[in-house]
């Protein structure tokens, strides 16, 4: 369902539901999405728009595909709780992810100042986890999901699913790190050059 996208059909079912009139209903989806993105950010999600968009396009799937829904508004809440609860085990994932690539691995910003270079470093991966595709970025997350013997059934796991031998994925995940790691490198640098920068035309 992930990687469903609404077709016009399933839009114009869901804009029907909200009303008989497209411009009340319009309306009315836009109300629902401000109240998704109010009601992740009260609960410190990160990325509430895309979490209610990804609640909103879940809700016109179950609209299209049949499945009654008398309070549009009450059901994109009960929709919108399970994803928040997926979106907390991906950060969790990410978070894992992070402290295991970044450990020892790449160069301080700025060593005198620690704590920028602790948040230069999340953000930069942060932002190099996104450059990935989506099939990179979740075999990585899964990758280094656990710790001792559940890292070893897990990543078994992902060589049963992927139908390939376990030098085959140790390798991916190989070349997977590298590329995080040179694009946190590239960012750090860039972003080292421009505070000195800054800090000289001072």
């Amino acid at each position: 369902m992930s990687d469903w996208v609404p077709t016009r059909e399933a839009w114009d079912k869901f804009l029907s539901l909200l009303g008989p009139d497209y411009d009340v209903a319009a309306d009315k989806y836009e109300g629902i999405r401000r109240r998704l993105i109010i009601y992740f950010e009260g609960r410190k999600c990160q990325r509430a728009e895309d979490l209610a968009d990804k609640t909103i396009t879940r809700v016109i799937k179950r609209n299209y595909d049949g499945v009654n829904i008398d309070d549009v508004i009450r059901y994109s809440y009960g929709v919108a709780r399970i994803v928040r609860l997926e979106d907390l085990e991906i950060v969790r994932k990410e978070d894992f992810v992070r402290d295991e690539l970044l450990r020892g691995g790449v160069a301080l910003v700025d060593p005198k100042d620690p704590y920028d270079e602790s948040e230069s470093r999340y953000a930069a991966f942060e932002q190099c986890l996104e450059k990935l595709s989506a099939a990179n970025r979740t075999f990585i997350l899964n990758y280094y999901e656990e710790s001792g013997r559940a890292k070893i059934d897990n990543r078994k796991s992902l060589r049963e699913m992927m139908a390939i031998s376990q030098n085959a994925v140790t390798l991916r995940a190989y070349q997977i790190r590298k590329k995080l790691e040179k694009c946190i490198k590239s960012r750090l640098k860039r972003s080292l050059r421009m505070k000195e920068v800054m800090r000289d035309s001072h």
